[in-house]
């Protein structure tokens, strides 16, 4: 008889517990300094439909102790932002499985931990202004971990859709009370990046959301909604402009906003770039000349099982159990 632990659908245990997360996922990251036994992405892209971007996405990584396996599928058309999966973590000395939990949960949380921790890393000194774009399904995690990363900081959200920035904030009060969170809604995208000192993208775009004229100097951006093949939310004078930190230098290149400038010509070549785990390693800080630094996240098999380890072993509450 295996115990499993469960945790499908608890939306509000995961959020509640992002900020405990912080710290040790970013310990967790440091140590292992991407030497892991395995990790691994791959991304099948189906083309039944000229309507719809689809794709099938399989993330597998191994420490010494841990294997954990995600299978999500994901779909964007122009009325809709899709995905489904499920997330597993089997202990190595016994191959047994431990842990499941919902594929689009697991990757909406440890994206927003990563996001966390790489903005307090990266970000100008004393950051007061924060802007969320894209008020999707992503969108509430990054909110919490961000607010736990800059607690002091005023924060902001724009999308394209007004009802859609509404959701966000009605559900982050259903979790958290009403005074839990200061979200101003946005609806001029230029004045309000011309603002912030840290801007998170979190959009399927396959056009430039933001442009180098529209920035504050000095900016951190976390670009984190281009993951697959044909997405990208920066300008690519951005990119040549940035200190550039990523996940993994050869997944960004593939996924990552550089994908696009690559296949089109406007980069000749992939730019230098710096991986997160290098980063927080390292003793480095932010130079104060620094106009614009970016962390473009594409996801990583490596942070799902840091998440799935952290939330095993520390035995959240609210994730259900169950006997094979």
């Amino acid at each position: 008889m295996t115990q499993v632990s469960r945790g499908f659908s608890d939306r509000a245990a995961i959020l509640r517990a992002l900020p405990g997360a912080l710290d040790p996922f970013e310990a967790y990251i440091a140590r292992a300094c991407g030497q892991y036994r395995f990790d691994e992405k791959r991304v099948f892209t189906c083309k039944s439909r000229a309507d719809l971007n689809a794709d099938l996405r399989t993330m597998v990584a191994a420490d010494d102790d841990y294997i954990c396996c995600k299978v999500l599928g994901g779909v964007d058309s122009l009325d809709t932002t899709r995905t489904d999966g499920v997330g597993l973590l089997f202990r190595q000395s016994t191959m047994s499985l431990v842990m499941e939990l919902d594929g689009s949960l697991l990757t909406c949380a440890r994206t927003a931990v990563v996001s966390g921790i790489a903005a307090r890393r990266l970000a100008p000194p004393k950051a007061e202004r924060l802007l969320f774009v894209g008020a999707g399904r992503l969108a509430p995690y990054q909110i919490v971990s961000m607010a736990a990363a800059f607690p002091t900081a005023a924060m902001s959200l724009y999308d394209i859709s007004r009802q859609a920035c509404t959701t966000t904030v009605e559900e982050l009060r259903d979790v958290f009370g009403d005074t839990a969170f200061e979200l101003a809604i946005e609806t001029d995208l230029p004045r309000a990046a011309h603002k912030a000192d840290v801007i998170v993208t979190l959009t399927p775009s396959r056009t430039p959301l933001l442009h180098l004229r529209s920035l504050k100097n000095p900016v951190h951006i976390n670009a984190i909604g281009s993951d697959t093949p044909g997405k990208r939310e920066l300008d690519t004078e951005i990119l040549r402009q940035a200190f550039l930190v990523v996940d993994d230098a050869h997944q960004a290149q593939l996924y990552g906003e550089q994908n696009v400038p690559l296949k089109t010509g406007e980069l000749e070549h992939a730019l230098v770039t710096t991986e997160l785990h290098k980063v927080l390693a390292s003793e480095w800080r932010r130079p104060l000349t620094q106009r614009i630094t970016v962390f473009d996240a594409t996801g990583l098999a490596s942070h799902d099982l840091a998440f799935m380890r952290w939330a095993y072993e520390t035995r959240l509450p609210n994730l259900h159990t169950w006997r094979s």
